[in-house]
């Protein structure tokens, strides 16, 4: 039980993958444009909700929080290898699962970074809102509101 979190904080990975397919299956070949400000909406929505059902299953204790989004501080930390020291991605499946990763999120973190040409920005403003709506779902939990 106390690796749930860490295992969940994955999710990302699949939401992101199955967002890139559905892109590339259903968008594209319609003329339906894809509604980003609606799936950033509901993907923090349901980050802020996981994080509401791992204060449920570690107690309330912090610990749950921080390996909920372990996963998406190490993933921001190789998306910044990667664009800022290297300035360019890994052609491989390491550099592509950690674009996916942030894909649910990046709409709303590239309005909010929009005074950047850097993408990483878009990255950390996206981690960032990560944080705050987890934080949100776990102080709604412990204060007993919902």
């Amino acid at each position: 039980m106390k690796w749930l979190p860490l295992l969940l904080g994955c999710l990302p990975f699949f939401l992101g993958r199955l967002l890139d397919w559905s892109l590339w299956t259903i968008f594209y070949q319609t003329d339906f444009p894809m509604p980003f400000w609606l799936v950033c909406a509901v993907s923090l929505f349901l980050w802020g909700l996981l994080a509401w059902c791992v204060c449920r299953c570690s107690g309330g204790r912090w610990l749950g929080l921080i390996l909920l989004n372990l996963p998406a501080f190490v993933t921001l930390l190789l998306l910044g290898i990667q664009e800022v020291i290297l300035h360019a991605y890994w052609m491989n499946a390491a550099g592509i699962w950690t674009q996916m990763f942030y894909l649910p999120f990046i709409g709303i973190g590239f309005a909010l970074a929009n005074w950047s040409s850097s993408v990483f920005s878009a990255y950390c403003a996206s981690f960032l809102l990560m944080v705050f709506f987890s934080a949100l779902g776990h102080w709604i939990r412990r204060r007993g509101v919902v």
